[in-house]
């Protein structure tokens, strides 16, 4: 069952559904311009698959490790879920820099999902710097 708000990180949509959202066949086409916090779960509450869209940026310094961020979303415990994800490797004679990337991922509905920096090293880090939440 869906009840209740749904609210957005970044500009805030509030609607209300009743039910599974199987009976939801009128849904039209948004976009919705958000900053994604890495770390925090959102769950897709829709009413129908989305689409989610990051911008990240991977930091590298000159260290044993790794600038990682990855997308992650949960369809159920029987069937795991999808990862997508943004890695740069780097060496102590690595030249510090910057790198951009789009993460996308599909995200069915009631699934969570979230962005995970999983970076290694002092000074390597990732972080997302804008995202979308897209129907269809």
């Amino acid at each position: 069952n869906v009840n209740g708000n749904m609210l957005v990180s970044g500009n805030v949509l509030a609607s209300t559904f009743t039910g599974n959202g199987a009976g939801l066949t009128n849904i039209q086409p948004f976009i919705i311009q958000t900053n994604f916090i890495i770390g925090r779960i959102y769950t897709n509450w829709y009413g129908c698959g989305i689409t989610v869209v990051g911008k990240v940026v991977n930091t590298v310094a000159a260290v044993a490790g790794s600038s990682d961020i990855s997308l992650m979303a949960i369809c159920s415990p029987t069937v795991g879920g999808w990862t997508n994800d943004s890695a740069i490797q780097s060496i102590i004679t690595s030249i510090a820099m910057t790198y951009t990337n789009t993460l996308t991922l599909f995200v069915p509905t009631n699934s969570p999902y979230c962005f995970t920096n999983l970076s290694v090293g002092a000074g390597n880090s990732a972080a997302v710097i804008g995202g979308q939440i897209k129907y269809p």
